[in-house]
């Protein structure tokens, strides 16, 4: 399960950011701001810092990288992913972040592919 537009890749990956989050698999993503907090409900709070460990400036979450990835490419201007062809279990994983960082573009996909 992966990014599938090589340009989200690039976005995720290259250094101009003002967010970084490292996944549980310890890759790092180089976010921006503006999109948390246009597109997302949880990141657009004050509260979501003191939920989650904080080193470095960078924001450790519980789940991999390959699950966030894809999350996050619904916060950017792209393409979204549709989803399929992915397993029961990693579009579970998937939904479950979305529901819980309120990722909302992603919401409605992903109940879709689950039904």
């Amino acid at each position: 399960m992966a990014a599938s537009d090589p340009g989200l890749k690039y976005a995720l990956s290259r250094g101009i950011s003002d967010i970084t989050i490292r996944s549980s698999d310890g890759v790092l993503l180089f976010l921006h701001r503006k999109n948390l907090e246009a597109i997302t409900k949880a990141f657009n709070t004050p509260e979501f810092l003191g939920d989650y460990q904080l080193n470095d400036g960078i924001i450790s979450l519980p789940e991999r990288s390959d699950t966030l990835e894809i999350v996050f490419s619904f916060i950017y201007p792209n393409k979204h992913p549709n989803l399929r062809g992915l397993k029961f279990e990693e579009l579970s994983e998937i939904r479950d972040a979305v529901e819980k960082y309120q990722v909302f573009p992603a919401m409605n996909t992903c109940e879709r592919r689950l039904m």
